[in-house]
């Protein structure tokens, strides 16, 4: 870059639109992530596909919430083992009404960068500073869901997409499941998020 080009980047939105389709390119990747996690999560706690069932969602089917729980289904396969409670907990049931939403926004986000271009500087900013702490939590739920699931010795089915998931994680997490520091691990799960 010369000195002459400062002021036409600084004149023009186009850093603003530059992060902006950063933060909606890291929500994307993000949110496809969260469902490999929560199905992880779901599969160590021996959780009732029920709630994710086409039926349950064909009563108000939008379209984020219905395909979460098609996602869900893809990745869960068919039921293997019976569930461990007559009732999941709440985040669990939810998962696609709360979920959905989420990915509706996310869609909703990239037509509105496709369409306009007077995004603030600072929301493009604060977007892709909310999108690392989601990161964060993000990996730890993963460490958790992996960790929980060998020590109940438990696998996804070989015939579903999350297998393979898992066997991406589980060859690149510590497979020490003693109580120890868990920083280097929720580091490498939060890198490892945009591989699934």
């Amino acid at each position: 870059m010369d000195s002459g080009d400062a002021l036409a980047l600084i004149s023009s939105n186009a850093l603003t639109i530059g992060m902006a389709g950063l933060a909606w390119h890291t929500a994307r990747q993000l949110l496809q992530a969260t469902h490999v996690v929560a199905a992880l999560s779901f599969l160590a706690v021996d959780g009732s596909h029920e709630a994710y069932a086409e039926r349950v969602h064909a009563g108000r089917p939008h379209f984020g919430q219905v395909s979460t729980a098609a996602e869900m289904r893809r990745l869960l396969g068919a039921p293997v083992r019976r569930p461990a409670r007559i009732q999941d907990p709440f985040g669990y049931r939810c998962f696609p009404q709360i979920h959905g939403p989420a990915v509706d926004a996310t869609a909703e986000l990239g037509r509105v960068l496709e369409e306009h271009s007077s995004f603030a500087f600072q929301s493009a900013r604060q977007s892709l500073g909310s999108l690392t702490a989601f990161r964060l939590v993000l990996a730890c739920e993963l460490v958790a869901a992996v960790r929980a699931l060998r020590m109940r010795d438990i696998a996804p089915n070989p015939d579903t997409p999350l297998y393979a998931a898992h066997g991406l994680l589980a060859s690149k997490l510590n497979p020490d499941v003693r109580d120890r520091q868990l920083s280097p691990d929720v580091e490498l799960a939060a890198s490892l998020l945009d591989e699934l």
